[in-house]
């Protein structure tokens, strides 16, 4: 179902082996769900709020809930559940206008692909604790246009939160405040296929720490990180991982967040707009030549502006191959004490790059490091003027 096609140079295919793992792990977890139907509405605006459907507390019934039971109206759970037995689902949230308060109690299921599955339209869940899926999804949220979880736990399960669209598209979703670490691989993971899609997903204010692949996952059609829109992510493998779309980040550090290895890796972008952004780190053990700043792989358009990366192996890497002439424009940025070079250019099957031009750019790297590395076969022509006026805050 999810038919990505996999990178084949030793070099890309060591990068991405992992994330299309990940895929086949998504299509699998799908698959046995397919005969759901999928809410018909398509949102046109996106929300000011969450869209969170809480009815009066005083109106909601509080419920007794058995392993596998399927949830179709708005309710508070009454029990904790213990499913050793289930390999699906512990429990299913299926249909339109519904609220669904754990009230804090638990839900182990530790043989079950999700703790919870939700499909519809203006769904919210909140209160549960979802933990010690080894192979499975605290929750899985398919095909569902309208989308609010908050304040749940789903941490140490091998995914936190995945959301994924098939058929719809999946526009108005918020997921804020939750805890989702020390999960196996993905604090949170979104994904799309077929005509389904998902679109600036609003994730903030989550605990994704610890997290053993990407703390935060996020194939898109578009979405913006800045200040506002922040989780915690420290000591997790990777910080965010985008792909797909067209990316606007500004406005924010990761320096606190003490990631281990590449803190932000986009790949296959349509556009991906970076300002104000500082991607140094911290972290006091690296030992990895996968510490990067920021990572851009196969983007077709870049516009980066006053981007910081200090103390990684390489501050901003481009990587580039099957014939995508990745082209864009690096300004006003500061590249320090990086290990291996500032910026990194590489092709692995030599498609040459577009127009790449670096403006007013800065270098205090160290007498072994290099400013800009081009490695060996790659077709690129970099060049490097000083045109924009850093000094200038109307940009």
């Amino acid at each position: 179902m999810l038919n990505k096609t996999q990178v084949t140079k030793p070099s890309a295919a060591t990068k991405f082996k992992t994330l299309f793992q990940h895929k086949l792990i998504t299509s699998l977890l799908i698959l046995s769900f397919s005969a759901i139907a999928s809410a018909d509405a398509t949102p046109t605006e996106e929300p000011s709020s969450p869209p969170i459907n809480q009815p009066s507390q005083i109106e909601l019934p509080i419920i007794t809930v058995h392993c596998g039971d399927l949830l179709t109206k708005s309710a508070r759970i009454g029990n904790d559940l213990n499913c050793p037995e289930i390999t699906e689902s512990a429990i299913y949230v299926v249909g339109n206008h519904i609220f669904i308060d754990g009230r804090g109690h638990s839900i182990s299921a530790p043989n079950a692909r999700n703790g919870l599955f939700a499909n519809g339209s203006e769904i919210s869940i909140t209160g549960f604790r979802v933990n010690g899926l080894v192979k499975g999804n605290g929750i899985l949220a398919y095909d569902c246009p309208e989308l609010s979880l908050f304040e749940n736990n789903f941490s140490n399960n091998q995914n936190g939160i995945m959301l994924y669209a098939e058929h719809t598209k999946m526009k108005k979703v918020w997921v804020v405040d939750n805890e989702a670490n020390h999960n196996s691989l993905f604090g949170i993971k979104t994904a799309f296929d077929g005509q389904g899609i998902i679109e600036r997903p609003r994730i903030t204010n989550n605990d994704f720490k610890n997290s053993g692949s990407y703390a935060l996952s996020v194939e898109a059609s578009s979405y913006e990180i800045n200040f506002t829109e922040m989780n915690q992510m420290n000591f997790s493998k990777g910080g965010i991982f985008l792909q797909g779309g067209d990316f606007y980040l500004h406005d924010f550090t990761l320096v606190k967040e003490e990631i281990k290895n590449v803190q932000i890796f986009i790949a296959n972008a349509h556009s991906v707009t970076v300002k104000n952004v500082d991607l140094s780190t911290n972290y006091s053990h690296q030992t990895s030549d996968e510490a990067i700043g920021l990572d851009l792989y196969r983007a077709q358009k870049f516009d980066i502006f006053r981007l910081k990366t200090a103390h990684n192996d390489v501050g901003l890497k481009l990587e580039t191959e099957e014939q995508v002439p990745s082209s864009g424009r690096v300004r006003c940025s500061l590249f320090a004490d990086n290990f291996t070079a500032g910026i990194m250019v590489s092709s692995y099957d030599q498609t040459p790059y577009g127009a790449i031009l670096f403006d007013n750019d800065k270098f205090k790297e160290p007498p072994f490091s290099r400013n800009v590395f081009i490695q060996e076969g790659t077709v690129a022509d970099p060049k490097f003027v000083s045109e924009t006026d850093c000094n200038d805050h109307s940009f």
